[in-house]
């Protein structure tokens, strides 16, 4: 099953990373993809209740508000969206690794950060 939450308004990119991985930690949960540029959150899971998910999620996340002249953070409630993630990637592009090619004309836009990395720990 894969569930699909918006998390509009989540300005935190370590808070949204943090509800990614307690997210991947929850039993059932076989995989967690997010982008906090496109405020989703995608779930593949073993059906895992929705309040389950949801509330991982809701501890993690918040935003701004203002209150007069004051800024304060403000807790998020993430909803299930109606389309999936645009930004998810089923399978990384493979890296050649054979000798004389440079590292750098292997690295794909499709890529994650975490793909880069692991492809190419001196980077």
């Amino acid at each position: 099953m894969r569930t699909t939450l918006n998390a509009e308004g989540a300005n935190c990119s370590f808070c949204f990373n943090a509800a990614i991985e307690d997210l991947g930690r929850i039993d059932g949960v076989r995989a967690v993809y997010g982008s906090i540029a496109e405020s989703c959150i995608e779930i593949d899971h073993d059906d895992v209740a929705l309040d389950v998910l949801t509330s991982s999620v809701r501890v993690h996340l918040h935003g701004v508000a203002m209150f007069s002249n004051e800024i304060r953070m403000v807790p998020l409630d993430p909803v299930v969206a109606s389309t999936p993630c645009i930004h998810r990637r089923d399978a990384p592009p493979t890296v050649d690794t054979s000798p004389g090619r440079s590292d750098v004309s292997h690295i794909h836009p499709a890529m994650t950060l975490g793909d880069i990395v692991m492809r190419h720990p001196s980077r």
